[in-house]
């Protein structure tokens, strides 16, 4: 069993209703397919993850990042500023 924490960031935290959450993984995943776990009943979910920046432990990691127990996972969007 793998522990994860995972925060979520403008955007997901108003999707998630919630900016943080521990899960258990039963295997070892990617951080997409986690992306895709998570988001499941959110529309748009492919587009949104196309422009999301996905961090582990504080350092941006590529989408087929494999999740380790222990790890803390964020997922960024894109922020329009002005």
């Amino acid at each position: 069993m793998l522990n994860v924490k995972v925060k979520y960031f403008a955007l997901y935290q108003e999707l998630k209703s919630k900016k943080e959450e521990e899960i258990v993984l039963s295997e070892p995943i990617d951080i997409k397919t986690l992306f895709f776990k998570l988001m499941e009943e959110v529309p748009l979910k492919e587009q949104y993850f196309m422009a999301t920046l996905c961090a582990c432990n504080y350092r941006y990691v590529s989408a087929e990042t494999i999740i380790q127990s222990g790890d803390e996972i964020a997922f960024i969007p894109p922020i329009a500023g002005g």
